[in-house]
């Protein structure tokens, strides 16, 4: 979840750093529509957002018992549409991000990167990363878990040396 959040706010940051009144090139606009569809990064989207989707169903059965385990997926599948839909409408995240790879690379890069994504390696990578992201995520939090004993030692032992306030 806080995966998800730190994407979403950092696309919205960068999107918002685009300068007022400058314009994409309709044809670069265009071919980065066409890399983020053959990235696979409409695809990444929606995991994360299953991830959002399934922490909201978590908490609702810890603290609405009561509700019916058909409910809470039913809510489940409502909030996931509504992030598929709100991916790619018009203000949605794409278009958040289009500018992001405006300002970061030229029309003949995007043109390059395309030309790599469309070509069958490519379109293994990205049909591979999705899956390599979510496996990663989880590979990441449990490495994380296993740092928390000496995350707390070593904090222990370095407030014990801060005199306390009286």
């Amino acid at each position: 979840m806080i995966h998800t959040r730190l994407f979403l706010a950092l696309a919205l940051v960068c999107a918002s750093l685009l300068r007022a009144g400058e314009t994409i090139p309709p044809a670069k606009e265009a071919d980065i529509r066409k890399l983020l569809e053959a990235t696979g990064s409409l695809r990444i989207g929606s995991i994360m957002s299953q991830g959002v989707v399934d922490q909201m169903k978590q908490t609702l059965r810890q603290n609405r018992p009561d509700l019916s385990a058909a409910l809470i997926d039913s809510l489940g599948s409502d909030v996931q549409k509504i992030f598929i839909e709100a991916i790619s409408a018009k203000g949605g995240l794409i278009d958040r991000i289009v500018p992001l790879y405006h300002r970061q690379f030229t029309h003949e890069e995007i043109r390059a990167i395309l030309a790599f994504y469309t070509s069958p390696i490519g379109k293994r990578v990205s049909a591979t990363l999705p899956q390599i992201t979510q496996e990663s995520l989880a590979i990441g939090q449990e490495w994380e878990e296993t740092l928390t004993p000496a995350i707390q030692k070593r904090l222990r032992e370095r407030l014990k040396e801060v005199p306390q306030a009286p």
